[in-house]
């Protein structure tokens, strides 16, 4: 996930970059910057979760319940759209 959302960060960068090349040229034309910014919209989430999760040893039930809540809340509004 932090890889995906470096490459969204710095897309622009990376095909200034690689486009140069004529290796890597092609492949930067199926990238869709579209895409990766859904991908990184909806890995934010659950990497945030995960940090605040991994900051307790063994997360209780009582740790847990409310994060759960706020993904279930964030992924049923995202279907929505």
């Amino acid at each position: 996930a932090d890889a995906l959302l470096q490459v969204h960060a710095h897309f622009e960068l990376i095909c200034e970059a690689y486009g140069r090349s004529k290796a890597t040229a092609p492949l930067l034309q199926g990238l869709s910057k579209h895409l990766l910014g859904t991908l990184a919209c909806l890995l934010a989430p659950l990497r945030l979760a995960a940090l605040e999760l991994s900051s307790q040893r063994r997360p209780t039930l009582q740790q847990v319940l409310p994060v759960y809540l706020r993904l279930e809340k964030f992924f049923t509004s995202k279907a929505g759209e």
